[in-house]
C-alpha cells in the first residue's frame, strides 16, 4: 500500500492557511493531525490488506479443493456408470442376480459388434472394453489365458445369446460343460478370439493381442507401429474360473430352456386379485410391484420398473387382456399413493372397460376413441410432459427420477393403450411419438403398457426393443406369438380366458393365470384413495395435459391490449402444456380470410376484429362497391368485409368481375401501407383464382355445433365474442322531379313508370313513343334503354342539362348508351341511379 502522502500534507497546508486568516498560532496545532492520520490511516491499509490477501487466498484454496472433489465425484460418477454398463463376467455368478441376458429378455443388440469389458484399467480402475468382431488374440500362461478366454465368452453367451461363447477358442475337451448350451454350434461358429503361444503369428484377420502376465496385460494394436509395449496402459484382467462359471452356465442353460417349452401345470381355473393390506402406501421411487396374477405355486409379482420398464399385451378378442389390465391397474393404485403415481387411460374400445377406474384421484384422464380430439389432445401433451420431465431432472442435477429428493413431487407415469393398432389406424403421425416415449421414459419415471389384439404391422422393432415386459394371452396367429415371445408358444396356449405366457427382464417365460377385479376390490382401492385425499386436502392432481377450450369467453378477459394488434381469443397448444391468448395483427399477419360453416360464428370474428381496429363491417353490396371499387368511405387501417360470398352472388356479371378487380388489387396494395383486408366466407374461393392469393392468413372455424371454435395457425382456438356494433343504416333519398329541372328517365318497367309518372307530373310527363312535344326546361321524358337508343341524338342534346334516371338497366344497356366511360355504380334491386348534368351519380329509392 502506498504511504498516504496527500493525507500528511493536507492539514499542515490547512492549519497555515488558518493562521494567516486568524493569526492565532493555536492554529498551527492542527499540522499535528497530518502526520498522526496518515500513520493511523497507513497501519490500517496494510492490516486490512493482509487481512483481505488471507482472505483471497484461504478462498482460492477452497475453490481448488472444492474443484477437485467436484471432478474426483463426477469422474467417480462416471465410473460407477461404466462399471454399470460393462460388468465383470463374476457379476452374473450371484444366486440373486440382478443381471439378465439381453437375449432372453427379448432386446435386440444393434450392429455387429461384440464390445465386451477385458478388465480395469490400473490406477483409475474405469472398465477397458474392446470390440470383438476385429479379432483378438490372447497370449499368455496357459492358466491365465484359459481363465480370461472363459471370461470373454460368457460376456459374449450372456448378451448375445448362447451360441456366441463358441466364438471363443476354448479347450471345450477339458471342459464339457460349456457344450451343454448348444453343442450344434460348437463347431460352425466363426472364432473371434484365439489362444496362441509365444513366437506364433498372428491368424489372418486378428487386429488386437492381448498379452497376460501376473493377472494385469495390455492391448496391443497391430494397426499402430512403433509403440513400445512397456508404454501401454496396465489394465487388471477379468478372469473367470471354472466354479464360478457354473453358475453362469446354468443360468444361461434354463433360459434356454425356458424359451422353448414354458411350464404349464398346476395352473388355478380362476384367480382374484390381491391387494395390499397395508393402511401405508408404499414409495415407488424405485419400484412398481404389485400381484399381478397367480402361478402354478405362487403369486405372480410383477415390477414394472425393473422387469419393462415399458410392457406389451396382446392377444385375441375374449383372451381376458382387458380384464387383466384393469386388475393390475387397480393393484397400482391400491399400492402407490395418487401423489406418486399417475395413469392415463387411451381407451379405443369405447371406454367401458375402465370407466370404473376413471374417478380414482391416481386417474389423470381416460380418453376414448369416441372424442378423438381429446385423445389427440392428450397423446400430444406427452410430448411437453417429456420436456417437463427432462427439465425437473436438470434443475435438481440428477439422470433418473430414483435419484430425486423425497421433497420433489414428480410422479411416476404410467400411460396404457388399449388396442394401440387401432390408435395408430387413427393417428398415424403418433408412431414415432410413443418410440420416442419408449427410449426416453424409464429415467423419466414415465411408462407405457401397449395393448393389441395383434402386433403384425402395427408395433415397429423400435418400439417393442424398449418393451421388455411382454404379456401375451392366447393369439390367433404363430406370426404374433413370435414376434411377442420369439416362440408359438402363445398360439398353442390353452383355451381359457385369462390364461397367459410372461417374459421381460430378469423373468424367464412362464405361464400365469390373470386376475379378476371384483367391484368390492374397486369400492376397496376406490375407499382408501378418498380417505388419502381428505388427509391430504391441498393437494392438487397435476394432468399431463389441461382441460378442454371453454365453449364461451369473451374479451372481457383478454389480457391488456397489445398495440396494432387484435386479440382472437384463447389457443390450446397441448404440445407445450399451455392455454394462451393469440392476436391477429394486420401489419405482420396481412389479409385475413375468415371461412367456416353457417352459424360457425364468422360474422361474430369481423365485429370482434373491426371493434379492435377501430374498423367497420361491411355487409352490403352497394356500401362494398363503394369502398371497393369507388375508393370511398374507407378512413381505417383495414377493410372489413361481412359474407362477401353472398356479396359477389348479388353482383351483375360485369360488376362481379369489376369488384373482385378492384379488390384484388386492394388486398395486394393494403398490406404495403401496414394495412389489411379481412373477409369472411363459407369455404375458400378457389372458384376466383388470384383473388384467393391476396389472403396471407386463413381463420377455419369448424362447426356450427361449436360456434367460435377456429383453427388458427395449427392450434385450435376458442374464439372471444363481444357484443356487435349497431348495424349503420344508410339514407337513400326518393327521387323527386324538381321544377325547372328536365328528367330523363331510362327504365325497363316502361307501363309501371309512365302510369306513375303521368299521374304525379300530368302537364310534365311524355314517353318517346309520343313524341318530344313538351319544349319547356321541366319535361320529364321516358323511355327503354332501346327506344332511347334509336333517338340516340336526342339523348346526347338532353345530356348536358337534364337530370338521368336509370331504372333496372342492365350495364350492357347501358354501355350501349354511351352515358358514361367506365361502369356505372351498382344498385340494389328497387332503386336506381341518379346522373346529374355534371356526371354526378348517386343512388336513390324510386317512388314505385
Amino acid at each position: 500500500m502506498r504511504f498516504p502522502l496527500f493525507a500528511l500534507i493536507a492539514p499542515l497546508i490547512a492549519s497555515v492557511v488558518l493562521w494567516a486568516v486568524t493569526g492565532s498560532a493555536i492554529t498551527l496545532l492542527f499540522a499535528l493531525l497530518g502526520p498522526v492520520m496518515a500513520l493511523a490511516q497507513f497501519a490500517d491499509g496494510k492490516l486490512h490488506g493482509r487481512r483481505q490477501l488471507k482472505q483471497r487466498q484461504i478462498q482460492l484454496e477452497e475453490d481448488e479443493i472444492r474443484a477437485v472433489l467436484e471432478n474426483n465425484n463426477a469422474r467417480e460418477e462416471e465410473r460407477q456408470q461404466q462399471l454399470q454398463q460393462f460388468p465383470s463376467a463374476t457379476a452374473y455368478c450371484g444366486e440373486d442376480v440382478a443381471f439378465r441376458p439381453l437375449w432372453a429378455a427379448g432386446e435386440c443388440i444393434p450392429g455387429s459388434q461384440r464390445i465386451v469389458r477385458l478388465g480395469v484399467s490400473v490406477g483409475d480402475a474405469f472398465p477397458v472394453v474392446l470390440d470383438l468382431s476385429a479379432g483378438v488374440a490372447v497370449q499368455g500362461d496357459d492358466v491365465e489365458v484359459a481363465a480370461a478366454l472363459r471370461a470373454l465368452a460368457a460376456h459374449l453367451a450372456w448378451k448375445w445369446g448362447p451360441a456366441e461363447a463358441f466364438r471363443v477358442e476354448q479347450d471345450l475337451a477339458a471342459q464339457p460343460e460349456w457344450l451343454k448350451l448348444d453343442s450344434e454350434s460348437a463347431a460352425r461358429q466363426e472364432k473371434l478370439v484365439f489362444h496362441i503361444s509365444g513366437g506364433t503369428q498372428l491368424p489372418p484377420g486378428v487386429r488386437y493381442l492381448l498379452k497376460v502376465s501376473t493377472g494385469r496385460g495390455v492391448v496391443v494394436d497391430t494397426a499402430l507401429q512403433g509403440m513400445a509395449e512397456n508404454s501401454l496402459p496396465q489394465i487388471d484382467i477379468d478372469f473367470l474360473t471354472r466354479a464360478q462359471a457354473q453358475p453362469i452356465l446354468r443360468v444361461l442353460q434354463l433360459e434356454r430352456e425356458a424359451r422353448s417349452t414354458p411350464h404349464r401345470s398346476g395352473l388355478p381355473e380362476k384367480a382374484s386379485t390381491r391387494l395390499v393390506e397395508s393402511e401405508e402406501y408404499q414409495s415407488c421411487r424405485t419400484t412398481l410391484v404389485v400381484c399381478a396374477g397367480e402361478q402354478a405355486t405362487q403369486p405372480l409379482f410383477l415390477d414394472l420398473v425393473s422387469a419393462g420398464p415399458h410392457a406389451v399385451v396382446t392377444g385375441m378378442t375374449g383372451s381376458g387382456k382387458t380384464e387383466f389390465l384393469r386388475a393390475w391397474l387397480l393393484a397400482l393404485c391400491c399400492s402407490y399413493a395418487p401423489d406418486q403415481l399417475s395413469l392415463l387411460i387411451v381407451d379405443f374400445k369405447g371406454g367401458a372397460g375402465f370407466q370404473s377406474l376413471a374417478e380414482l384421484p391416481h386417474v389423470a384422464g381416460l380418453v376414448t376413441d369416441l372424442n378423438p380430439h381429446e385423445v389427440h389432445r392428450a397423446v400430444t401433451s406427452l410430448r411437453a410432459e417429456i420436456r417437463y420431465r427432462e427439465r425437473i431432472l436438470v434443475d435438481h442435477q440428477v439422470t433418473d427420477i430414483r435419484d430425486l429428493p423425497l421433497t420433489c413431487e414428480l410422479t411416476r407415469l404410467i400411460v396404457v393403450v388399449d388396442e394401440y393398432r387401432a390408435l395408430l389406424e387413427r393417428f398415424p403421425d403418433f408412431a414415432q411419438l410413443f418410440v420416442d416415449l419408449s427410449s426416453r421414459g424409464r429415467a423419466l419415471g414415465i411408462h407405457m403398457i401397449v395393448s393389441s389384439q395383434q402386433i403384425g404391422g402395427a408395433m415397429g422393432d423400435a418400439l417393442l426393443a424398449n418393451c421388455a415386459l411382454r404379456i401375451s394371452f392366447r393369439v390367433s396367429q404363430k406370426q404374433d406369438s413370435l414376434t411377442v415371445l420369439g416362440t408359438d408358444a402363445a398360439h398353442t396356449l390353452e383355451h381359457a380366458a385369462g390364461r397367459a405366457l410372461l417374459m421381460g427382464t430378469g423373468i424367464a417365460l412362464r405361464e400365469f393365470h390373470a386376475p379378476l377385479c371384483s367391484s368390492d376390490d374397486i369400492h376397496l382401492v376406490a375407499s382408501r384413495a378418498q380417505a388419502w385425499s381428505l388427509e391430504h386436502a391441498t393437494w392438487q392432481r397435476r394432468r399431463p395435459w389441461l382441460a378442454p377450450l371453454p365453449r364461451h369467453i369473451s374479451l372481457g378477459q383478454a389480457p391488456e391490449r397489445v398495440p396494432e394488434t387484435a386479440w382472437l381469443g384463447l389457443a390450446d397448444l397441448p404440445e407445450h402444456q399451455v392455454q394462451s391468448w393469440v392476436t391477429y395483427s394486420p401489419a405482420h399477419d396481412g389479409n385475413l380470410l375468415v371461412a367456416g360453416p353457417a352459424r360457425s360464428g364468422v360474422s361474430t370474428v369481423l365485429h370482434l376484429l373491426a371493434e379492435q381496429c377501430d374498423g367497420a363491417v361491411i355487409d352490403r353490396a352497394e356500401h362494398a362497391w363503394d369502398v371497393v371499387v369507388e375508393q370511398e368511405g374507407n378512413t381505417t387501417g383495414v377493410l372489413i368485409l361481412d359474407n362477401l360470398d353472398t356479396i359477389l352472388e348479388e353482383f351483375t356479371l360485369e360488376h362481379r368481375e369489376e369488384f373482385v378487380r378492384c379488390l384484388t388489387a386492394c388486398g395486394r396494395e393494403l398490406p404495403r401501407r401496414g394495412q389489411a383486408l379481412i373477409a369472411n366466407w363459407s369455404d375458400t374461393p378457389l372458384s376466383y383464382g388470384g383473388f384467393a392469393k391476396v389472403f396471407s392468413a386463413v381463420l377455419n372455424l369448424q362447426d356450427a355445433q361449436l360456434p367460435g371454435r377456429a383453427r388458427w395457425k395449427e392450434h385450435e382456438v376458442q374464439l372471444a365474442s363481444s357484443p356487435p356494433a349497431a348495424r349503420k343504416h344508410f339514407s337513400i333519398p326518393t327521387v323527386e322531379c324538381q321544377p325547372g329541372q328536365e328528367y330523363v328517365v331510362i327504365t325497363r318497367r316502361l307501363n309501371a313508370v309512365s302510369k306513375e309518372l303521368s299521374t304525379r307530373y300530368p302537364d310534365r310527363f311524355a314517353t318517346l313513343g309520343t313524341g318530344l312535344t313538351i319544349s319547356s326546361a321541366e319535361g320529364i321524358y321516358v323511355g327503354t334503354p332501346d327506344a332511347w337508343l334509336s333517338r340516340h341524338a336526342v339523348l346526347q342534346e338532353k345530356l348536358s342539362h337534364a337530370v338521368v334516371v336509370l331504372d333496372s338497366c342492365s350495364p350492357s344497356e347501358l354501355r350501349s348508351l354511351r352515358l358514361s366511360s367506365r361502369i356505372f355504380p351498382y344498385v340494389e334491386p328497387g332503386k336506381v341511379l341518379l346522373m346529374e348534368p355534371g356526371g354526378l351519380i348517386s343512388r336513390a329509392q324510386m317512388f314505385i
